[in-house]
């Protein structure tokens, strides 16, 4: 009996030994790995303060660098000066503009998992501001002024692949996007017929050839001479040229279309200037 006691003790003792080292281990782990790392390009001192804190506050985050200007934000990614999984963007910067410098930042890396997904945090939500920026090749769009918790919560799902939008500037975007089902095909392509149009689209939704062709009830070869042509009137060599060129037609005649018919803003009263006497 005395024996087992003995034994009973050993065992317990090793058991808490190895509980202890998993605990320090998984602490460790914890306290090491850096989920994001966030690079904030904004001319505004305070608006990088406050990211700086809120960052620093969450233990899955950390500073990769800062920027003043659009230029800066594309030279130090580029020169490896800053390695960051997720920029935070400012649509109004010195120099080239936030979308600028999306578009030459998303130009210039690579598409795998490691390249920085850039997120908009503008005090700007006009539409064409969120469409451009999406268009440049942001994953999201948020408005200046949300919680510090809401930004964290951002860069985290922009960090995972996701995108992330502010409560405004979703709202606008379903009655924009919704222009886009609407809009007729024609009035974004007027130069291709109703057939190259609808070969147009197949393409651009990433059907080969013998797809469309099965999806038209058309010949292969038919297929090509359309496509051949649809090229041609477009000036793309490619069809992933050509989806991206549909894709950027339909975005810009809908713009047209929603401004067109979208309500009016609200009416603000402005204050009574005080006559002079």
């Amino acid at each position: 009996m005395e024996g087992r006691r003995d034994g009973a003790g050993e065992n317990g003792s090793t058991w808490i030994t190895w509980i202890t080292w998993i605990t320090w281990i998984t602490w460790s782990i914890t306290e090491t790995v850096v989920m994001a790392r966030v690079f904030v390009v904004d001319g505004h001192p305070l608006f990088r303060a406050g990211v700086r804190q809120v960052v620093g506050d969450a233990v899955d985050l950390e500073m990769a660098g800062e920027a003043t200007t659009g230029e800066e934000a594309v030279v130090a990614p580029r020169d490896g000066h800053v390695v960051a999984d997720v920029v935070l963007m400012d649509l109004l910067l010195p120099g080239c503009s936030g979308i600028e410098a999306t578009r030459a930042i998303v130009a210039e890396t690579s598409t795998g998992p490691d390249a920085p997904r850039v997120l908009f945090v503008s005090g700007s939500a006009e539409d064409d501001a969120v469409v451009a920026a999406l268009r440049a090749g942001a994953r999201g769009y948020m408005v200046k002024g949300a919680p510090g918790e809401e930004l964290v919560r951002g860069v985290r799902t922009v960090a995972q692949g996701g995108a992330v939008f502010s409560a405004s500037v979703a709202d606008r975007l379903g009655g924009y996007f919704s222009a886009v089902q609407e809009l007729p095909v024609g009035a974004a392509f007027p130069d291709l017929t109703e057939r190259e149009r609808e070969v147009l689209d197949l393409v651009a939704r990433g059907l080969s050839n013998r797809r469309i062709a099965r999806e038209l009830v058309l010949s292969e070869k038919t297929v090509r001479n359309h496509v051949s042509r649809v090229f041609a009137k477009l000036r793309v060599a490619d069809r992933h040229t050509g989806g991206t060129r549909h894709r950027a037609r339909l975005l810009s005649a809908a713009g047209r279309w929603w401004r067109a018919v979208r309500p009016p803003p609200p009416c603000r009263s402005r204050p009574r200037l005080p006559s002079r006497t």
